[in-house]
């Protein structure tokens, strides 16, 4: 299993030359966790036949956390009340804080006033806490549930959410078999390209490889 994150699927063509290189077989590889990228897709069934591509949990989350944020741009409150409720109902369920404020009785208020940000809050959370299960067909069976529930709303950007769910049904589910993330490399990354823009620039590839 490996994973992957860039723009392309040359990433991938890259990727399979390594592996040929180094006396492997691309054709071997049985599993690729990725994000939900059309060219990343299109790249692991061209040079990764016959892998399972798995699709990482924390770009679904962040989709659907895009999905909220989209709908509260929409609502239009604003004042007191609006005030920094934005990084409050991105949170999840049990990161809001109780005693005063009561970080969760203010977002259940928004919620219940504003229906349409209070669904899509729902189908967050409901995401959320099915990949904080260990039971396979009980998840399959609520993720299930959870893209019937966005498929009737009358809320275009629920429907939405759900039709990207349904497309990427197969790897979204793969992950409660096989549990596999990005959270290594994506931290990887990150690192380095903290490292890079601190350092403004290296004289050649050996200095950032030292780095490193």
């Amino acid at each position: 299993m490996f994973s992957t994150h860039g723009k392309d699927s040359s990433t991938l063509c890259e990727c399979a030359y390594w592996i040929g290189m180094h006396n492997g077989s691309a054709e071997r590889i049985g599993l690729v966790c990725c994000d939900m990228s059309p060219a990343f897709i299109s790249g692991i069934r061209t040079y990764f036949p016959n892998a399972t591509i798995v699709f990482d949990r924390f770009h679904v989350e962040h989709a659907a956390g895009t999905m909220l944020d989209d709908i509260r741009r929409t609502t239009g409150f604003k004042g007191r009340k609006g005030k920094g409720i934005r990084y409050e109902i991105l949170k999840n369920r049990s990161d809001l804080k109780g005693g005063p404020p009561d970080e969760w009785r203010r977002v259940q208020g928004i919620m219940d006033e504003y229906e349409d940000l209070g669904r899509a809050y729902s189908v967050k959370q409901a995401l959320h806490d099915i990949y904080c299960l260990r039971d396979p067909e009980l998840q399959t069976w609520l993720f299930h549930r959870v893209c019937g529930y966005c498929l009737v709303q009358e809320n275009e950007r629920i429907q939405a959410f759900g039709r990207l769910l349904e497309r990427h049904r197969d790897g979204i589910v793969a992950y409660f078999e096989y549990r596999r993330t990005n959270a290594v490399s994506e931290g990887t990354n990150s690192g380095i390209q903290t490292l890079k823009a601190a350092s403004k620039g290296f004289k050649d590839t050996e200095v950032l490889i030292a780095k490193i």
